[in-house]
């Protein structure tokens, strides 16, 4: 079953999460980009204030 899950709960799926980002938005996030896909999901690892991240997760593998 998928659940909702805090993005600091679930750090490990920041790698697959930033080739995502870059794989969907290229043009900011990609090699040449201005955006820095690593550092922006980093920045969402909190639990109490914005911006919060939240991933799918299905068991150990992330959804989206």
């Amino acid at each position: 079953m998928t659940q909702i899950a805090f993005l600091a709960d679930n750090a490990q799926v920041i790698p697959r999460l930033a080739d995502w980002y870059r794989g969907e938005w290229g043009p900011y996030y990609g090699v040449h980009g201005p955006g820095d896909a690593l550092f922006d999901l980093k920045s969402r690892c909190n639990h109490d204030r914005i911006p919060i991240g939240l991933v799918a997760m299905k068991g150990q593998q992330v959804q989206g």
